[in-house]
Formats: C-alpha cells, structure tokens, sequence
C-alpha cells in the first residue's frame, strides 16, 4: 500500500484542493490518499465554515480515500504545533509513504532544505532566533529573519504554505516521498481566477450569500446547495458576547493562568474591553507585533472551551470519519500497522484510550458542540459525535 498524507482544513473544499488530489494520483496511480483534517475550529482559531463530516463527505467524493479527524489541540494551535500534531498523526499509522501539499513555489527540494535546518536546529540559528524574539516580534517573523541570515529566498509571510510546508517537512522522516504542487491563487488572496480562489475568498462569497459554483468541484456542488437549506454559517463574531462574559468574569491574573501568559498580554486583554464593540474591533485594539490576530484568537477560544493540555503532547489515536470503498481495505492494514487507537465509534472509544487520549478526545467532542451553538438542534444536536458513525463512499 501506498499511503501519502495530507493535511488539510477543507475550510471549505474548492478546486484548488481538488487539483492536488488528482495531480497526486496522476504521478502515483496505486496511491491511497488519507487526510488528516482539523475539525469545528481551525488554525487560525475561527469557527470552521461547515462540519467535519460535510467536509470529509467533501474530501471523499473528491477522491480523498480516508479522513482522519485532526484533534482539536492541535488543529488550533500555533503554527509549529499544528504542523506536528499533524504529521505525527500522520506517521501514527505506521504506513506514511509520503506527504502531499500545495504551496507557493511548489518546490518540494527547495522546502525540504530548509526544514532540515529548521529540524536540526544548529547553534547559530537558535541564537539568533532568541535575539530576534527578544525584540518583540512575533514567532514567524522571527523564524523568517533568523533563516534569512544562513539562506537566501527564504519562503516569508506572503508564502505561508511554503512556510507551512516546512514545518511539515521538519517532522517528516527524511526517506519518505513530497509530492508538491505550485498554488495558481496565493493565500488570502482577494482576488479569484476563472475556476479557482483561495478558501477565504470562497468563505467570503458564501458568507455574503453569493454562488461558490466557479470555484468548487461539480461533484460536490449540490451539496453545497443542499446545506443551504438547514445549516446557519458560524462566524466567531456570533461567540463575543460569550468571551466578554469570560473575560469579565476572572482577573488578569487567572486570566494569565488560564492562557499561559507570562508576559502582562492579559492586561491588554482586560484593558481593551471597554473600546471593543465587536469581536473584530477586539482583535484590532489588541494586537501587538508579538500577539498577531490569530494568536489572539485562539486565545479567545480557550476562553471558550478551556483546556490545560500541553500542545506538544503525543498523539493518542486516530479518528476515522470517512472512508472510501478503497480506505476501507486500507483500513484492515492499519489496523494491524498502527501505533494508535483508530476509532471509529467515539461511545467505545474510552477504554482504549489512555488518560491524556480521553482528554484530548473530550476537547474535540466540546468544540464539535460550540461550533453547533448557533444551529437548529433538530438537525444537528449536541452530541453527534457520539451519534455519526464515519462516512462511507
């Protein structure tokens, strides 16, 4: 079995990712594609745009073999985080052949020489990485200005795939096989081609009421045209009356003891609630070149759903939630292969999973439920991960 991963957020699925999937099985015909893809909230610590089963059902249809459930504590963290939860999740399969992504340059040689510096982390680099962050800057600057003095064309903030990509590959075991395609629409990008835009634009135009139809697949349209009917697109703004309560309800100093923050960040916190009408007007008055909006915002999601685990905790299972009629002979390999639980009914899961496993798992179920905050329980009731079984194609 040939098993290449990709991470992904299918926030939403489009054309774009649907044009990696095909590129790769065109180069690896007998490739079996298995996703690991972050669920209610994503890295940027927004509410996705739909569910994790109408995105796996997306990914499935699309030609994605299996799809596997990013945990939570992962697929909302910091960047470096993100990245290794994501391929040691990958690699906890105990089958990873290779990796598969999109990114700017679409140069996987290139990529992969900086992320073996990134790994080894030599003396000189993490020196200067400290030095750099000593004067404020955020973590990414600060990884960009410390590599800019050992390299030239060092991927920076307007390639963050490429820089994505790196991090992936730092945790990625250096025989195993890239597969890298160049993106034709850049990342936050405002502007769409004839038959292709970035996921934000896409998010944009849907939030907005107007068609997606140019930029997704046609296999997959008609239920973006069902969901129209019965789902209400979650949008973080909806949450702020929540996180004012929070906020206003704990003093700074449980404020910093809750989030980890040692540096008087949850001072600015508290300060700017009074300005703040909206959750964007928040993200706008608080943030400083060090604490960025999305760093602010997964803070903010803490809030809502606290968690005391570790970031770089180790991966505890696996969670299936959908596969094609190919993963599922995959999947009897894996079974015997992987180095984790792979669950499949969440109600059973517990006695397979260690202590921190459970937490981790609880995280996911909690956040499945915020992001169904503002949906009619009818159609999607607090629980479901306890109610849907993985998706099969």
């Amino acid at each position: 079995m040939e098993l290449f991963g990709i991470v992904a957020e299918f926030n939403p699925f489009h054309n774009g990712h649907k044009r990696l999937i095909d590129a790769l099985k065109d180069k690896h015909p007998d490739a079996v594609v298995a996703v690991i893809m972050s669920g209610a909230f994503s890295q940027r610590g927004e509410v996705c745009l739909y569910d994790k089963w109408t995105r796996a059902k997306f990914a499935l249809l699309c030609g994605c073999d299996l799809v596997f459930e990013l945990p939570q504590l992962y697929a909302t963290a910091s960047l470096q985080y993100f990245a290794q939860g994501a391929i040691k999740s990958l690699l906890a399969t105990g089958a990873l052949k290779g990796l598969a992504f999109g990114s700017e340059s679409g140069d996987g040689l290139n990529l992969r020489k900086f992320s073996g510096f990134l790994r080894d982390e030599p003396k000189a680099y993490r020196e200067a990485l400290r030095e750099i962050l000593k004067r404020g800057r955020s973590y990414g600057e600060a990884q960009y200005e410390a590599l800019t003095q050992f390299f030239t064309n060092v991927p920076d903030k307007d390639a963050p795939n490429d820089r994505l990509a790196m991090q992936y590959l730092s945790h990625l075991p250096k025989g195993m096989s890239v597969f890298a395609l160049r993106r034709q629409v850049f990342h936050q990008s405002e502007y769409a081609l004839v038959h292709e835009a970035p996921a934000s634009y896409i998010r944009g135009a849907l939030l907005s009421g107007k068609s997606c139809r140019p930029y997704v697949p046609e296999e997959i349209y008609m239920i973006y045209q069902e969901q129209r009917g019965q789902w209400k697109f979650p949008h973080m703004r909806q949450y702020y009356k929540i996180i004012e309560s929070q906020l206003l309800g704990v003093s700074a100093n449980e404020l910093a003891v809750r989030l980890g923050l040692s540096d008087g960040f949850e001072n600015r916190m508290k300060e700017v609630l009074n300005d703040a009408r909206d959750y964007e007007a928040f993200l706008e008055l608080a943030q400083t070149r060090q604490y960025t909006k999305s760093r602010i915002s997964r803070l903010l999601l803490r809030l809502l759903s606290d968690h005391t685990l570790e970031e770089t905790s180790e991966v505890s299972y696996l969670r299936l939630l959908g596969t094609s009629s190919l993963g599922k002979m995959a999947l009897r390999q894996l079974e015997r292969s992987s180095e984790v639980p792979i669950i499949n009914a969440v109600a059973k899961s517990y006695t397979m999973l260690s202590p921190l496993g459970q937490k981790m798992l609880n995280l996911d179920i909690r956040r499945q439920d915020l992001q169904y905050l503002f949906q009619d329980r009818r159609n999607y009731p607090y629980g479901s991960d306890y109610r849907n079984p993985p998706i099969v194609l």
